[in-house]
């Protein structure tokens, strides 16, 4: 009862995960929800994702389904996108279809409909507005209470399929449902055809789905992924544009890109020059392709901390919080400062007129871009040394709260001006001492973080929703500062998030994927971080049920292959879900928001030759290690096995696989060369912290020679997803310190990089012919 009634919720580690999950469940929720036909693991319902709330077989033979005319009884609004939505999956049928388009009523519609399919094919697919339960009277369910407008059912009977919504997002929604059913539907038949060693044809009528009614709607009405594209890697446009794709088909509705310095301001080219910022042009086509597919993109600009890429030029140094003596300059512990940056720099901005004025010029040129969008998100968390320089005064005299609120309403109130909401993380307000959250600016966000299983979502939810604020919650894939992922943290931290925001009515949740530390990290690490946000922000119940069965990792396995990659040949998946566990086998006891792994790859700065915070014996062990490279070749070995199959056919959303494949190699690579790092760590059975300049040349040699043989499929797979520029070199260099304790060579110069064995390895890396500057790639 304690439980249930909002005490004690936050769970305290990982290892109480199950009772975590047990007292969520007394989480409010319709007293019918769930599927009323619950199959076994790996039946359609549970293989959809997200998973539908309500799902039911219902009795007679599968319906065909080949080439299908689909009819949309469009609204006065005409739902433009929802019939291109419709043309472009027709396109991407194998068999094709026809598209018409009716203002007629819904009877005379539904008739006209199947009149004109039997011209075409048999199968009509019937797009209708209006209530999504109409069809559901028999009272085996109905829609709780809180549906947004994105509700929506699927009917699959008689010879039609007909879809319901009163929205065209909800159309849309359905629409997707029903591409993963005839997907999944096409695979199992594909499937039984290599068992049975014939051919499959899933054309002219050899495709079947079965009848069902489905019923669903989202727990949540904002689901958005941020992705971190100021931390070295900046995404290519053709990049973010299949990511937005993928995302949409999970019916994730909003992207934001997290900028410090990488947006490509027309009056401020000192600041982003060489760092391939993402252009006013681009942005603007990549709001238009998402707002295409029902997503909004959000303007994202950092705007009081984390501002060292712009303060550390001198012609923005006078905006800086910093002043002579300042004993809180910006850090390389402050993350994430480029690993040829000043040991200390500037690092939030001082609040005040001056900044204002700085930020409303920003925010001018930023905002028009996002179009589609009524939000913007301007960060201002982590402002470490606010009252240390400028502020010190103001901040003795009414407290750090206070002025940091008067900025944040000073901020929302630029917002405001541009008809936007202001979202901003919330660390500061959770942090507050009085434990009452203060008065906001009226419309503001706060953005509720937190990336650990245990993060308390639930207890700043309740003091959220008491107190009638708007928030999101905010949990992460964790990918970053971990080389492979973390699996196990990302799904229980996103399901937490998820459960308490469905249950203190969190405005959204947005699943960020950070690049700490020169976000090493192909885009492959993020995927079930991405899934995982997309199914229980939907679904939080359906979640719970999962992980507490056990297949949580099974079933994002198997979507990842099955609806993400769309590739016949499974065990990607697989391999990526044993990559992400590794991180748990090295040692005894785990880092908080990083692997051990990482730590022994890369170092925190040009200057380190001591692996930060992996203590020998305990977060690293012989034991753990050698589990760890076990499990490391067990994935490899399911590489290995889709590659000698012909990498596979699939390719869902021009994910390229064999793409995939290649990342999964630098994976790979990379986390074996950490993890005999790290036994050379043990090996010198030395406990504590361990420093790799202390390595006899024996040892170090082939450690060397084996890191420095991942630089050439790191290049490759950069370029073939994201920009160049100094973001690339500054992450080369990190891998390339490493490389020079473990080569006895002297450590590299960051403020030059011309002449020496140092400047020949970086550009024969960054592909520079001899002598060429490589501020000039």
């Amino acid at each position: 009862s304690k439980l249930c009634s909002g005490e004690n919720m936050a769970p305290r580690t990982l290892f109480l995960s199950l009772l975590f999950l047990q007292f969520l469940r007394c989480s409010s929720a319709p007293a019918n929800a769930g599927s009323v036909d619950e199959r076994a693991p790996g039946s359609l319902h549970d293989q959809l994702l997200p998973k539908p709330h309500f799902f039911r077989l219902e009795e007679g033979d599968p319906v065909a389904f080949g080439k299908v005319a689909a009819c949309l009884v469009s609204p006065a609004t005409g739902a433009k996108r929802l019939h291109a939505a419709i043309d472009a999956w027709l396109e991407s049928r194998p068999d094709g279809g026809k598209l018409v388009v009716s203002d007629a009523d819904e009877e005379t519609s539904v008739h006209k409909c199947s009149a004109q399919a039997e011209a075409i094919s048999a199968h009509p697919v019937i797009f209708l507005f209006g209530s999504a339960d109409k069809g559901f009277s028999d009272g085996s369910f109905s829609l709780p209470e809180s549906v947004n407008g994105e509700e929506h059912s699927l009917v699959v009977a008689g010879n039609r399929v007909v879809l319901r919504s009163p929205t065209e997002s909800g159309l849309f929604y359905a629409l997707q449902t029903l591409r993963q059913i005839t997907t999944l539907s096409a695979q199992k038949i594909a499937r039984a055809a290599d068992k049975a060693g014939s051919s499959a044809s899933t054309s002219a009528g050899g495709l079947l789905i079965p009848r069902l009614s489905i019923l669903d709607w989202p727990d949540i009405a904002n689901r958005g992924i941020m992705l971190d594209v100021s931390r070295n890697k900046v995404p290519k446009l053709a990049t973010l544009k299949l990511i937005v794709s993928a995302l949409a088909s999970f019916k994730i509705n909003q992207l934001q890109l997290y900028t410090e310095h990488t947006f490509a301001f027309s009056q401020h080219k000192t600041v982003w020059e060489g760092s391939g910022a993402v252009t006013a042009e681009e942005a603007s086509e990549l709001s238009e392709h998402a707002h295409s597919l029902f997503i909004q993109l959000v303007p994202n600009q950092q705007s009081f901390g984390h501002m060292q890429h712009w303060l550390k030029h001198a012609a923005y140094t006078h905006l800086a919080e910093a002043v002579p003596g300042s004993d809180k300059l910006y850090r390389a512990q402050y993350c994430c400062s480029n690993w040829d940056d000043p040991h200390v720099s500037p690092y939030s901005l001082a609040p005040g007129p001056e900044s204002l004025s700085f930020l409303a010029g920003l925010y001018q040129e930023l905002v028009p871009v996002f179009k589609h969008s009524s939000l913007i998100n301007v960060g201002l968390d982590e402002v470490y040394d606010l009252g240390d320089g400028k502020s010190k005064a103001e901040v003795q005299k009414r407290g750090a709260h206070a002025v940091y609120l008067q900025f944040v309403t000073d901020i929302a109130s630029l917002a405001h001006k541009h008809n936007r909401s202001a979202m901003f993380w919330g660390d500061v307000i959770a942090n507050d001492n009085e434990g009452t959250p203060p008065d906001l600016p009226k419309g503001s966000i706060i953005l509720d973080w937190g990336y650990e299983a245990n993060a308390p979502f639930g207890e700043r939810g309740r003091k959220y929703h008491r107190a009638g604020l708007r928030y999101y919650v905010c949990p992460g894939t964790s990918g970053w500062l971990s080389l492979g992922g973390r699996a196990e943290n990302a799904l229980h931290n996103i399901l937490n998030a998820a459960v308490n925001g469905f249950r203190f009515k969190a405005e959204g949740l947005l699943a960020t994927d950070w690049g700490d530390h020169g976000h090493i990290q192909p885009l492959p690490v993020s995927f079930l971080g991405f899934l995982a946000a997309a199914d229980f922000s939907w679904n939080s119940q359906a979640g719970m049920d999962t992980m507490k069965s056990g297949r949580g990792f099974a079933r994002f396995a198997d979507a990842i292959d099955s609806l993400l990659l769309r590739t016949p040949i499974g065990s990607v998946g697989k391999a990526l879900l044993i990559i992400g566990n590794v991180f748990q086998l090295v040692g005894r006891g785990l880092l908080s928001n990083r692997s051990a792994l990482f730590n022994l790859l890369l170092l925190n700065n040009h200057r380190a030759t001591r692996v930060a915070d992996v203590h020998v014996g305990y977060h690293i062990t012989q034991p753990g290690l050698a589990a760890a490279l076990k499990e490391l070749a067990a994935a490899e070995k399911l590489v290995a096995g889709v590659e000698a199959a012909g990498g596979g056919d699939g390719g869902g959303f021009d994910m390229e696989v064999p793409l995939v494949l290649r990342e999964l190699r630098l994976i790979l690579g990379l986390m074996r060369a950490a993890a005999r790092i790290g036994e050379g760590c043990t090996a010198t059975r030395r406990q504590g912290l361990c420093d790799l300049a202390s390595f006899n040349h024996t040892l170090a040699k082939p450690l060397a020679e084996e890191l420095r043989g991942q630089l050439p499929l790191l290049a490759e797979v950069w370029e073939a997803r994201n920009k160049g520029g100094r973001g690339y070199k500054d992450t080369v260099m990190r891998v390339l310190h490493t490389v020079s304790l473990l080569d006895k060579q002297p450590p590299p110069d960051p403020a030059s990089t011309q002449g020496g064995w140092f400047a020949g390895l970086l550009n024969s890396v960054l592909g520079a012919s001899e002598g060429q500057r490589d501020e000039e790639l």
